[in-house]
């Protein structure tokens, strides 16, 4: 079995929402700006998500150290009013000197994931910025915004941020993910292998994991709310959720498996603590990458998923589109006698789930009893898709 690198991200809503990184005993890291002839290369990558790119005319600010007075700034990658992926490095002199790339591809579209890099190789010159959208070089341009007259980019205290500049403005709207600083200007190869064919990475894994300085998976493993809850997890430079920025889960972002090593038991035995069906945790029956919920009925001993036996069946669905008619059918098999037939609960009611016309959030438990394995099988008028989510679980209590 296997469970999923990103199970979640942070949902921003584009009026105050953001992520605050507290100046750590790491902050001096992500700081790159030098007085002498060079500066320090480095590298900023994100995954991003926008519902509605014309609902949002302001530039939404991804990640980078800004400040609502733009003399402040530090660098920036951003998304733009024009839908476009800015990358903006600030001089510390008078004139809010500045040099700026901005991607000359496609501008993104609505509802889609995209994986956005900006890197720089501490040349002083506008020439130095690449952007990448998707594993590819984006055929940028160069704006001269007073970039003549650069002379080093900003170091002082101000805040990292994601989503939101520092001390206000800027704000990003809707989802991100996973992002990444890195301490050297990327090769094509290396965003390439990062962007990972359209499926977040598990970085552990990546070749410039040694040059990663810090690395916010928002939203997954040990990230919760709260005080620093958001963790870097290659550093100590930790973020904190502001506003009413929040965890949610992403079913629809592609994303790698992390495979168990070693041996790997094929019965957890009985347990009050509600097991997986699918095996790990993250391991969906539908949604996300996992595949199709099965539209025909099950047979044979091997079809569905082991239950233990265990009294109890936790079922998490989640849907966001709100113009179809879903139904899930389940079915429970007895090895005693070697057939499949409807779940019941222990009350008499069929396990059964539905949606007409409407999103659905939730999580349900079912008392059952003398199930050996359980199948589930969509029988609405509509397909689940791919951006549906849906696990099980079994328990003794």
């Amino acid at each position: 079995m296997s469970k999923r690198v990103n199970l979640n991200a942070i949902k921003f809503d584009g009026a105050g929402d953001k992520i605050t990184v507290t100046n750590s005993s790491d902050r001096s890291k992500l700081s790159f700006g030098q007085a002498g002839a060079t500066e320090k290369p480095f590298s900023i990558s994100a995954w991003i998500f926008v519902a509605d790119v014309s609902d949002d005319a302001s530039a939404g600010h991804i990640a980078g150290i800004a400040h609502v007075d733009n003399v402040e700034h530090e660098y920036i990658i951003a998304r733009g009013s024009n839908s476009k992926i800015l990358f903006y490095l600030y001089d510390v002199g008078a004139g809010n000197c500045r040099l700026m790339a901005a991607s000359a591809g496609t501008p993104i579209a609505d509802s889609t994931w995209y994986h956005v890099v900006g890197t720089y190789d501490g040349s002083k010159s506008e020439n130095g910025l690449k952007i990448y959208i998707n594993g590819a070089a984006d055929a940028i341009h160069q704006t001269n915004a007073n970039g003549g007259n650069y002379v080093q980019m900003r170091n002082d205290g101000t805040a990292f941020t994601i989503g939101g500049y520092d001390n206000g403005d800027g704000y990003f709207e809707d989802k991100m993910a996973d992002v990444c600083i890195f301490d050297k200007e990327l090769t094509a190869t290396e965003v390439a292998e990062i962007y990972n064919s359209g499926k977040v990475k598990d970085m552990t894994k990546a070749t410039t994991y040694s040059n990663l300085i810090s690395w916010w998976k928002l939203g997954d493993d040990q990230d919760a709310p709260g005080t620093a809850g958001i963790k870097d997890y290659k550093g100590v430079n930790h973020g904190t959720l502001q506003a009413d920025a929040a965890i949610i889960a992403v079913p629809s972002l592609p994303t790698d498996r992390i495979r168990p090593e070693g041996h790997v038991y094929t019965s957890w035995g009985r347990t009050r603590q509600p097991k997986n069906v699918a095996g790990d945790h993250g391991v969906y029956i539908h949604g996300g990458i996992s595949g199709a919920m099965p539209k025909i009925d099950p047979a044979g001993a091997s079809a569905g998923y082991v239950t233990e036996n265990q009294r109890f069946l936790h079922l998490r669905w989640k849907a966001e589109q709100n113009d179809k008619d879903h139904e899930i059918t389940a079915y429970g098999y007895s090895h005693a006698t070697g057939t499949w037939s409807l779940l019941y609960d222990t009350g008499g009611t069929q396990v059964k789930l539905l949606t007409e016309d409407a999103t659905v959030d939730m999580v349900h438990v079912f008392e059952v009893s003398g199930v050996d394995r359980v199948y589930f099988k969509s029988t609405g008028e509509d397909d689940l898709l791919a951006t549906d989510l849906f696990a099980a679980a079994t328990s003794t209590f």
